[in-house]
């Protein structure tokens, strides 16, 4: 029998390495995603803590230049906070076409992989054949033979 030789190996072995970047890149994009989640929580946190010690020191009829700072520092806050969720936006998109990249790559090499398995069982089965074909080609020796 002959060894299989699948002339497409390149092929699925680029494929393969493919669908590695693609779900390392994905990955990497979790990654990010959840350091700018992260931020936006710590981010937040601080605003609202900003935002109680506004409270509290306007009960205590804090100067009014101070109320002033303390109105700006909070807008300041929320802008940041604003910004840091356009960025977890932007770190989402990233996610989502990091998979979708990953999902193609995956589907390209199964597809490769699937045509490898018909070729082998092709091969496989021509094998057989060839097996049957020397079997019966013995068996009519042996009878011509013994005739």
């Amino acid at each position: 029998m002959r060894r299989f030789i699948f002339r497409l190996e390149h092929v699925l072995n680029v494929r393969r390495a493919k669908e590695e970047a693609a779900l390392a890149e994905l990955a990497a994009a979790r990654r990010a995603l959840a350091l700018e989640q992260m931020t936006l929580e710590q981010r937040r946190a601080r605003a609202r803590r900003a935002l109680q010690e506004a409270r509290r020191r306007r009960m205590e009829g804090e100067d009014p230049a101070l109320a002033a700072w303390l109105t700006a520092f909070l807008e300041a806050l929320e802008d940041d906070v604003r910004l840091q969720e356009e960025r977890v936006r932007q770190a989402e998109e990233e996610v989502q076409s990091r998979l979708q990249a990953a999902l193609e790559a995956m589907k390209e090499r199964k597809a490769m992989e699937k045509l490898r398995e018909r070729r082998l069982a092709e091969h496989l089965a021509e094998a057989a054949r060839e097996d049957i074909r020397a079997m019966d080609e013995a068996a009519a020796l042996r009878a011509a033979s013994a005739a």
